[in-house]
């Protein structure tokens, strides 16, 4: 008999999580290009993937929102003046271009830190930094009187399917519970967004100070870390991992320098992802 058509294989299965994996890969990186083509793969194996269609869904909705900066011409013979703007000192260059140079070279504000999250629970300190599927601060949990990694989960272009995806796996995190190499989850929940548009998730998580094994190879000699620095990070990780296993926690997403945070000083490596 031959095998169910609308069923992958157990091979072919494991070639869409490879796909996919490359997928979540990229949008870390913003690679919409990468993302789009990724997903279009998995579309031709599995034409009903849910997660390829978010995936596709948010490379969509992030290249609509790019656009390309304004050109500044330069000044052409025959070219009228620019009106001067009012207040514009009368010594100031009237060339034409040269108002619109003025207002590119202008600073872009950051966007505005939040004070707080969770009712007043987590107090925000600094921004950690974004990547394509989260926007990460530190913040102080004023309950229990410590500092946390506050993770706001992006939700752009995501369906029903995708959320729920994204509570599975923070739920999948969270039933690890406390191991020396893998990075405890303190809290899950929603965040009411400012626009009103509906409630955005969240994952606090353990603070790892000392950053990722990705910039200490940066900051080492030659970018080369001593052979027993990597040899304990590679320790430390697969252990991890092979706990996260024994839980029934199968962890597909490649293991690799940007996804391992660590402790300053002793420094315990931990995947982070």
């Amino acid at each position: 008999m031959g095998a169910n058509p609308m069923m992958p294989s157990t091979r072919l299965q494991q070639q869409i999580e490879r796909l996919l994996d490359q997928a979540e890969q990229a949008i870390d990186r913003g690679d919409w290009a990468v993302v789009r083509d990724r997903c279009q793969a998995v579309l031709r194996a599995d034409p009903g993937n849910a997660d390829a269609t978010a995936f596709l869904a948010m490379a969509g909705n992030a290249e609509s929102t790019t656009k390309a900066p304004p050109i500044v011409e330069a000044a052409q013979p025959g070219d009228v003046p620019p009106v001067r703007p009012a207040g514009m000192d009368a010594s100031a260059p009237t060339s034409p271009g040269s108002v619109r140079a003025e207002a590119l070279e202008a600073p872009v504000s950051p966007p505005s830190l939040p004070t707080s999250f969770a009712k007043g629970r987590y107090q925000v300190k600094s921004f950690l930094g974004e990547g394509g599927k989260k926007r990460v601060y530190l913040a102080h949990d004023t309950l229990l009187d410590r500092d946390v990694a506050f993770a706001l989960i992006k939700t752009d272009g995501l369906d029903d399917v995708g959320k729920e995806r994204i509570t599975r796996e923070a739920q999948a995190m969270g039933r690890l519970g406390t191991h020396p190499h893998i990075v405890s989850v303190f809290d899950l929940g929603t965040e009411p967004l400012a626009n009103g548009d509906g409630p955005q998730p969240f994952i606090v998580t353990e603070l790892m100070s000392g950053g990722d094994v990705e910039s200490l190879i940066e900051q080492a000699p030659d970018h080369r870390m001593s052979i027993e620095r990597a040899i304990q990070i590679a320790t430390e990780t697969t252990l991890g991992l092979e706990f996260a296993h024994e839980k029934g926690v199968t962890v597909s997403v490649w293991s690799r320098p940007a996804t391992a945070g660590r402790y300053p000083s002793s420094s315990p490596t931990k995947p982070i992802n």
